[in-house]
């Protein structure tokens, strides 16, 4: 009965192996790829906000706060969006 236990004993591993080392190689490659799309993302933000509202292509962030109010630095689509408002707060 004794030799039954002493088959019975877990092997011993190693903490890190191959397929360890594989999955972390994966994982920072896929974090390394997501930064570089969020980062697309961002600039694609940008490039729309600009040419949406002040008319260039261009993928830079411009602060609101030369903004003076006029109608041209809006852009084209703003008195639509403004008019129609949300469509909860409508009387129907």
């Amino acid at each position: 009965m004794a030799s039954d236990n002493a088959t019975r004993v877990p092997l011993e591993r190693t903490g890190i192996d191959s397929r360890t080392v594989v999955i972390c190689g994966v994982s920072t490659l896929l974090a390394l790829l997501t930064g570089f799309i969020a980062q697309a993302l961002v600039g694609l933000i940008g490039l729309i906000t600009n040419v949406a509202f002040y008319g260039r292509f261009s993928t830079a962030f411009v602060s609101p706060a030369g903004n003076t109010g006029h109608r041209r630095h809006r852009g084209r689509h703003y008195g639509a969006v403004r008019i129609e408002g949300n469509p909860r707060t409508r009387n129907s």
